[in-house]
């Protein structure tokens, strides 16, 4: 699936300059408040005893994010060349920039990353993005879930002062739920053998809404993709929505309040506009699989995707309704564990800690 994201520089430099110029003309929304600087390349952090401990041990890593923004990033060496490469659940192919690690435009086999459970040579896509992330460097390329479906990462965003993931070939997690981790079955959504899904193999949580805080769910219940990828550092606590949930809220005689409007051109170099939307007096509720509430939050915007070329992939193709998290939703979840081999990822919020 590819991903119909903003290119070359407008993708990393302009969001940074268009909130500038509406926080001073006073017209944006308010925003939640800043995150945390970059991480150091280095591994270097003491363990601290209120961190909850690592349960799956692997190669560790560790996290860079763009200031402002949550996107992982970790150092990997491919083809003898060593950089950052964006950590993204939602690119189903993995992939390498042009003119860094490959001249021509055809998908090329190179040797690396160094993961557990990969092979010593893997086949990438190339793209001729020329993206630099600020505070993180040159990208080098993307990892997918066709890599990432064949090893178990336990993603900590739980300590800023230690942002890192962990990559081993498998996980004994059935102690899990008796530490407080949230099990989110991933049948039909994200498995180490995806031949038989009708979806892309991309990682879901599930939402839905409810009137204030002590409100039920209203019944929009839908899945959303765990999208690492999506910077969402303008808008913290973004959600794409397709056409298909927006008519279902629209539906449910939700409010929505449309608060912006953003153009850019997709992956192909088509204008697409996206609608932005607000839901006052509402709060998103982040479910499981049979509706248990995880976790709620009444901060949030809603995002609804316009189809663009059509040719770009992703939830605003597709007929059924569908969700997209931005990649600030990382922060809350803390501490996250994707276990494809057994079609579960599992959650333990930092806000329960």
């Amino acid at each position: 699936m590819l991903k119909g994201r903003v290119p070359v520089l407008s993708m990393v430099y302009l969001p940074y300059l268009w909130l500038l110029t509406v926080v001073v003309a006073g017209l944006m929304a308010p925003l939640t408040p800043a995150f945390s600087a970059p991480m150091s390349l280095a591994d270097q952090a003491v363990e601290d005893p209120a961190i909850a401990p690592s349960y799956c041990p692997g190669v560790r890593f560790s996290i860079q994010t763009p200031p402002l923004s949550s996107e992982p990033y970790i150092q990997l060496t491919v083809d003898g060349q060593t950089g950052p490469f964006l950590i993204d659940y939602a690119a189903t192919a993995s992939s390498v920039e042009k003119g860094v690690l490959a001249t021509g435009d055809a998908p090329i086999t190179l040797a690396g990353p160094a993961l557990p459970g990969l092979p010593e040579q893997n086949p990438f896509l190339v793209s001729d993005r020329d993206i630099t992330a600020l505070g993180v460097g040159d990208q080098l390329g993307v990892i997918g879930t066709d890599m990432l479906s064949q090893v178990v990462v336990e993603m900590r965003y739980d300590n800023a002062n230690d942002e890192h993931l962990l990559v081993s070939r498998d996980c004994d997690t059935r102690a899990l739920a008796e530490q407080g981790f949230w099990r989110f079955d991933q049948t039909g959504f994200f498995s180490a053998d995806p031949t038989q899904q009708i979806r892309p193999n991309v990682p879901v949580l599930f939402i839905d809404f409810q009137a204030g805080l002590h409100g039920g769910a209203v019944g929009t219940k839908t899945w959303a993709q765990l999208d690492s990828g999506y910077g969402d550092g303008v808008r913290p606590y973004s959600i794409d929505i397709n056409e298909a949930y927006y008519a279902q809220l629209v539906a449910a005689d939700l409010p929505l309040v449309e608060v912006d409007s953003l153009e850019f051109n997709d992956c192909q170099g088509t204008l697409r506009t996206d609608r932005v939307y607000v839901l006052p007096g509402y709060w998103l509720r982040l479910e499981d699989a049979e509706g248990a509430a995880m976790y709620r939050q009444a901060s949030f915007y809603l995002v609804r995707k316009g189809q663009g070329s059509g040719q770009c992939g992703g939830i605003a193709t597709m007929d059924e309704p569908a969700a997209q998290f931005g990649a600030s939703f990382l922060r809350v979840l803390g501490q996250i564990i994707f276990d494809p081999a057994n079609e579960s990822v599992w959650v333990l919020p930092t806000t329960f800690r």
